[in-house]
């Protein structure tokens, strides 16, 4: 009795099917993320979007008071929020754009906005030099550290400013990536603190 001899494969297309093997589920995934992304799910809102054309051809843009709602995944009943406001693009000509970045300090918050240290900045520096236009785009938001607030500025980048005032450390303890807030991402190292984001930004984990 003789025994058939089995087929000898080559140590090449033995790596080549363990790699399409491991390989084959994150493509699955890749796809599948693909899919819902052009879904319109997934990612993270922008602080400041285009919300309309205005008759003369100039874009109203506003900052989104929802746009910090993600980075509040461990308690999304409560999250921080910035007040809307709204500004022209093109910049109008003659305008000082500057962005006020922080948190609920730089907001005002509980104070109403005419007490807020926007209102505040625009009227010292108009005082202090009346023929120029100021204009103070508040950014800041309520309960979140200072690293969500990074990605708050690169969308602002996009939007002609002239100066960045930023008032922050309030909440470095206990706020939204702060080392003290409910899920403690705050102490992470921040190359992790980014993976972090990145991941739950990712559309299927948003699903699940």
């Amino acid at each position: 009795m003789t025994s058939e001899k089995r087929p000898s494969v080559s140590r090449a297309r033995l790596w080549m099917f363990r790699a399409v093997t491991f390989s084959l589920p994150f493509i699955v995934l890749t796809v599948v993320e693909i899919i819902m992304r052009c879904c319109g799910l997934g990612g993270y809102p922008a602080f400041l979007r285009e919300a309309g054309k205005l008759p003369g051809g100039e874009t109203v843009c506003i900052v989104e008071p929802a746009a910090s709602k993600p980075y509040f995944y461990a308690n999304p009943n409560r999250p921080g929020y910035a007040e809307q406001t709204n500004f022209l693009m093109p910049k109008p000509q003659g305008t000082v754009r500057i962005f006020l970045v922080g948190e609920s300090a730089a907001k005002g918050y509980p104070q109403p906005r005419n007490l807020s240290m926007a209102s505040f900045l625009r009227e010292i520096l108009t005082t202090a030099s009346p023929d120029r236009n100021f204009e103070i785009i508040d950014l800041g938001t309520t309960a979140v550290a200072s690293f969500p607030l990074v990605y708050q500025v690169r969308d602002a980048l996009r939007f002609s400013p002239d100066f960045f005032v930023f008032y922050m450390g309030n909440n470095e303890f206990f706020g939204a990536y702060g080392t003290g807030s409910i899920n403690t991402a705050g102490t992470l190292p921040l190359p992790v603190m980014r993976i972090l984001r990145g991941t739950r930004g990712l559309a299927l984990v948003q699903s699940l």
